[in-house]
């Protein structure tokens, strides 16, 4: 789960400063603050628009010093002096100063509320979620209609405690509350989904996310991945294509991507006509993997003659002889028994070979096939010296010689 106190660091930058507005040091009711206080908060005030931070921090604590404990004047002080440390990012400091200014109890209900929420924020701000989920939960309880980024709060904390399933409701109804959600409580309702084992509706969030923000490429590959667990593959492609129509899949491996899940949906033709199209632009790289990728679409397509060219390719780039023989036996399908011959023979040649023993055994077929008999004859003798080919390379010697016998008679 993201970290997310640079998100609240700066939402407490604009909560502290709208609470040096001049409204905010009328307290309303029978508390309000004297003539000489609030000149001097005022002035504050001013400091903090130039961003004289130390000034405003002098100011307050000379202030703070002239005034009793108890009283609603230090409150606000205490109050306005958390604010400041917490424009500038110094949490440490600003929290024991604002549990300070509710402690006295001098604060008017409303403005009691209102620090109450802000001591959470800079709970979390600060990493002490466990605290946060304390004062939050309270919070909410006592508010009648709590606005959807407290919700979140809370269930910011909760994520960071690892309590998805008491986070997550408070996401959905932040987002059902919320006009227009921003990003990152998506971002949010997608993680939790997701550590909850919920991939249905990490797929429901990632569609929204990609309508709402259609550029931002993360989307639609988290959209294909949960598919893909999922098993929907047909879904998966589908986003895929769209991606690929909108230039978001640029990358190698993600057009390589698209082109395997075309071959497992079994499309080989549309997976051809991407990998000749990308190889020959450059955007995916001649590789020995891609070439052969290239092949095996025009394979199961049954395009056995366009294999041909990216099967060599990747045979030529690869260090063993295994595409070689592979060639081979697609040339000996279409009785292409010189080239098959041929290739067999660069396969042996560069060696690495799983079963040399099926290399010669095709080499001898290609050789009679040829009427070369004394190249047969070799071929499948140096088969026979392995387990699995010598039992079939014995009976085609012994088919030879009878051939041989019935053709010259004594």
């Amino acid at each position: 789960m993201r970290q997310v106190r640079n998100g609240y660091s700066r939402l407490l930058v604009i909560l502290f400063i709208l609470l040096f507005s001049s409204a905010s040091f009328s307290a309303g009711g029978n508390k309000t603050v004297s003539s000489w206080l609030y000149k001097r908060l005022e002035a504050v005030e001013k400091q903090l628009v130039l961003k004289e931070y130390a000034k405003a921090t002098l100011l307050l604590q000379k202030t703070l010093k002239k005034l009793p404990n108890k009283n609603y004047e230090r409150a606000v002080v205490l109050r306005s002096l958390a604010s400041v440390n917490a424009m500038q990012g110094h949490y440490k400091r600003a929290l024991p100063l604002l549990e300070e200014s509710l402690e006295t109890g001098a604060l008017p209900k409303e403005q009691a509320s209102r620090a109450r929420l802000n001591l959470g924020q800079l709970y979390m701000a600060d990493g002490q979620y466990q605290k946060t989920v304390s004062i939050m939960e309270k919070w909410l309880r006592e508010t009648e209609k709590p606005a959807p980024q407290d919700q979140i709060l809370l269930a910011q904390a909760y994520a960071q405690l690892k309590q998805y399933k008491k986070a997550l409701p408070l996401v959905d109804k932040a987002v059902a509350a919320s006009p227009k959600p921003v990003e990152s409580w998506y971002q949010l309702q997608l993680a939790l989904n997701y550590e909850l084992g919920r991939y249905r509706q990490c797929a429901v969030v990632l569609q929204k996310l990609v309508r709402f923000y259609p550029d931002k490429k993360r989307y639609w590959k988290d959209l294909v991945g949960i598919h893909q667990q999922l098993k929907d593959y047909k879904s998966a492609l589908a986003v895929m294509e769209l991606a690929h129509q909108k230039a978001l899949l640029i990358e190698d491996k993600e057009l390589i991507q698209l082109a395997n899940l075309y071959l497992y949906l079994d499309m080989p033709l549309k997976a051809s006509r991407l990998l000749e199209k990308e190889l020959g632009s450059g955007k995916v790289e001649k590789t020995e993997k891609n070439l052969e990728l290239l092949a095996n679409s025009f394979i199961q397509a049954k395009e056995y003659k366009r294999a041909e060219r990216p099967l060599r390719e990747a045979a030529e780039l690869s260090k063993n002889g295994l595409l070689y023989i592979r060639l081979a036996r697609i040339l000996i399908e279409q009785e292409q028994w010189r080239s098959a011959q041929r290739n067999l023979m660069k396969g042996i040649k560069k060696g690495n070979l799983k079963n040399p023993g099926e290399a010669w055994l095709l080499m001898g077929v290609s050789c009679y096939e040829r009427n070369k008999s004394v190249c047969s004859r070799r071929a499948f003798n140096k088969a026979a010296n392995y387990k699995k080919q010598k039992k079939s390379a014995q009976q085609w010697l012994q088919y030879i010689n009878e051939e041989d016998a019935s053709n010259n008679p004594d």
